[in-house]
């Protein structure tokens, strides 16, 4: 064994220099680092400075557990995961569309609000989801229309008419209206008048409340008259047998 740093020839399996001392063990242990390993610390390296530790990871784990390569190879490498789909909606038969619409271009009611209009919305959205290839879209397009006719007429009489007048707006609606007309309102009384009731003259909606009225006449000579009293937004609008 020739010494590296005296260049001094030794026995073999010397574990000194009998020339300069020089420890042989040092060279033994670097000698002895097996072939893999070193291939391992070369690898890592190179993964670490391309910032690929995982490549080394996977690459141990395969060394150590075959079995998880092959299950690897066998998916493309990625993990398999369970992914619960959520169930598609029952779709809207066009049937039961069609028969929604129907009860709503008959639907009536002696006091419309708002909130009526959004059932006559959601049929409307349904509707306009029915594609063009669809047999039945021409039809979709004529109930569209047919809703969107009558929602249009619930929501103009909701403006037009204002909310139904109690007994106490009716008092009031009527005290305006005939301050106006009587020749002596002071003198006039109120025996009774109906609750408001919605009528529909010529297509057009009105409050409706009957008066009972006591009142005197150009002669001075008490009269009881039942008048006719048409109301929009707790006004009177026209009055018919004054």
């Amino acid at each position: 064994m020739k010494c590296p740093r005296c260049k001094t020839l030794n026995p073999p399996n010397s574990a000194f220099c009998s020339s300069c001392g020089f420890a042989f063990a040092t060279i033994k242990r670097k000698n002895s680092i097996s072939a893999p390993i070193v291939i391992l610390i070369v690898v890592a390296s190179l993964c670490s400075i391309c910032g690929l530790i995982s490549g080394i990871v996977a690459l141990i784990d395969e060394i150590k557990n075959p079995k998880i390569a092959q299950n690897n190879s066998n998916t493309g490498g990625d993990s398999i995961v369970a992914v619960t789909q959520t169930p598609s909606p029952t779709p809207i038969l066009f049937a039961d569309l069609k028969s929604k619409t129907d009860e709503l271009v008959k639907f009536e009611r002696d006091q419309y609000k708002t909130s009526d209009l959004t059932q006559f919305d959601d049929v409307v959205k349904s509707l306009g989801e029915v594609p063009k290839e669809s047999k039945d879209f021409k039809q979709a397009q004529v109930l569209i229309k047919k809703l969107i006719d009558k929602s249009s007429r619930i929501g103009a009489e909701i403006i037009v008419l204002g909310p139904k007048p109690d007994k106490g707006d009716l008092h009031v609606a009527f005290n305006h209206y005939l301050k106006t007309r009587l020749n002596d309102y002071d003198s006039s009384e109120y025996v009774s008048y109906t609750s408001a009731y919605k009528v529909m003259v010529k297509g057009e909606p009105f409050w409706v409340s009957v008066l009972s009225l006591r009142a005197k006449n150009a002669f001075g000579v008490y009269l009881l008259k039942d008048i006719t009293m048409y109301i929009r937004n707790k006004e009177v609008v026209l009055a018919t047998g004054l």
